[in-house]
C-alpha cells in the first residue's frame, strides 16, 4: 500500500511539474521534476523521464552547469535501467545531443595559440567529449537525433580544420620554414575537411535510403554545396523541388 501511495504521490507531483512548464516557471518546473525523482519506489521510467525534464527546464532558466549535471544522470540512469520503450530512449539520446552541444561550445571557445601544444590538447579533449556524446546520440537511430548529430559532428569538424589554419604562428620561423609550417597546416586542415564532408554526407545518404529530409539534412547539403557547389547545388534543389520545396 505505502509504495502505492507513493506512485500516487510522485505522479501528482509530475503533473504539477508539467503546469508549472506550461506556464514558462522554469525554475518552479525543474524543482518539481528534480522532487519526483528523488522519492523512494519511483518507477524507474518515471524518474528518467522527471529527471530530463528538470534537466530541460533549468536548460532553458540558462542554468547549464546545473542541467548538464542532470542530463549526465539521465544517461548514468539508463545504464542501469530495464529495457526502455522509445520515448524514454529519445530522452537519453537527447541528453547525449544537448552536451555534446554544450561540448561543443567549449571546444569554439578555445583559440590556438602560444603555447600551441598546450592550447590543441585542450581544444582536442573538448573535441573528442563533444565526438562522444554526438556518437551516442546517434547509436539510439531516432531520426530527428541523428541528423542533427551528424551535422555537428562535420561542424565540429570544419571548425578544427579552421582553427588550425588561424593558429598563432611560432615567431621564431624563417620565411622559409614558415612556409613549409603554413603548408603542413594546409595538408592537416584538408583531412579535417574530409571528415566533414563525411559526416555530411552521411545525412545525404540518408536522404536517398529512407527519404528523410528535415532541418538537418538541409543544413549537411548547404554545407555540401558550400565546400563542393557543382556537385552538390543541383542535388539539394532536386530534393526541395520533390518537397515542394518544404524543408520537413
Amino acid at each position: 500500500m505505502k509504495e502505492a501511495d507513493e506512485q500516487r504521490r510522485a505522479d501528482l507531483i509530475f503533473y504539477t511539474g508539467v503546469l508549472y512548464e506550461k506556464g514558462r516557471e522554469w525554475a518552479v518546473a525543474a524543482e518539481r521534476f528534480q522532487k519526483v525523482s528523488s522519492l523512494p519506489y519511483v518507477d524507474q521510467h518515471r524518474a528518467l523521464e522527471a529527471t530530463f525534464l528538470a534537466a530541460q527546464n533549468l536548460f532553458r532558466q540558462g542554468d547549464h552547469a546545473e542541467s548538464k549535471k542532470l542530463y549526465s544522470a539521465v544517461i548514468l540512469m539508463y545504464d542501469r535501467a530495464s529495457p526502455l520503450g522509445e520515448e524514454m530512449i529519445s530522452f537519453v539520446a537527447r541528453s547525449h545531443l544537448i552536451l555534446g552541444t554544450l561540448q561543443q561550445e567549449r571546444f569554439l571557445a578555445i583559440q590556438l595559440r602560444h603555447p600551441l601544444e598546450q592550447s590543441l590538447k585542450r581544444k582536442e579533449e573538448r573535441m573528442e567529449e563533444a565526438l562522444n556524446h554526438f556518437r551516442g546520440a546517434e547509436d539510439f537511430k531516432i531520426a530527428e537525433v541523428v541528423t542533427e548529430a551528424s551535422y555537428r559532428t562535420g561542424q565540429l569538424f570544419e571548425a578544427f580544420a579552421q582553427a588550425l589554419l588561424s593558429s598563432e604562428r611560432p615567431q621564431e620561423l624563417t620565411p622559409s620554414e614558415l612556409k613549409e609550417y603554413n603548408l603542413l597546416l594546409e595538408d592537416e586542415a584538408v583531412g579535417w575537411k574530409k571528415r566533414a564532408v563525411r559526416s555530411y554526407e552521411k545525412n545525404v545518404r540518408r536522404t536517398h535510403a529512407v527519404g528523410l529530409y528535415d532541418h538537418w539534412v538541409k543544413e549537411s547539403y548547404d554545407r555540401l554545396a558550400s565546400l563542393f557547389p557543382k556537385m552538390y547545388l543541383k542535388y539539394e534543389l532536386k530534393e526541395r523541388l520533390i518537397r515542394g520545396g518544404h524543408d520537413d
